[in-house]
């Protein structure tokens, strides 16, 4: 499994998602949470570790790779689910703006994810 078949997507992935932040900011005039800044280059590196995990369980056997994709949908989302309901219990200003912003990175990441796998989906076909 090559590593480097997923650091470029993440890498343009985090410099895409910065400027789509960056942008936001000028467009609606309104101010960023200061954890969305935190959570882009997080969100990488979830996305790395669960393609490795995937990758390497997809050397096994498929119903291992099966589950290590459910596995890592699981992470993601509760993750997600975890920062966005910390954030608004602890009742922090930009509620709305954290909420897009996090599924807006969680559907980014997760596309280059999938795309990144499909390759190895692939190769286990042959």
């Amino acid at each position: 499994m090559n590593s480097r078949a997923i650091l470029i997507p993440i890498a343009i992935a985090t410099v895409l998602l910065f400027i789509i932040a960056i942008i936001a900011l000028f467009v609606t005039k309104k101010t960023m949470p200061a954890v969305v800044w935190g959570l882009i280059p997080l969100y990488g590196i979830v996305t790395y570790f669960l393609y490795q995990m995937i990758g390497n369980s997809s050397v096994k056997t498929p119903h291992r790779f099966v589950a290590s994709v459910n596995a890592s949908v699981l992470i993601k989302l509760f993750m997600t689910a975890m920062i966005v309901g910390v954030y608004f219990f602890l009742g922090l200003p930009g509620k709305k703006a954290l909420a897009l912003a996090v599924m807006g990175i969680y559907a980014v990441y997760t596309t280059v994810l999938i795309r990144a796998l499909l390759p190895i989906l692939r190769k286990g076909n042959k």
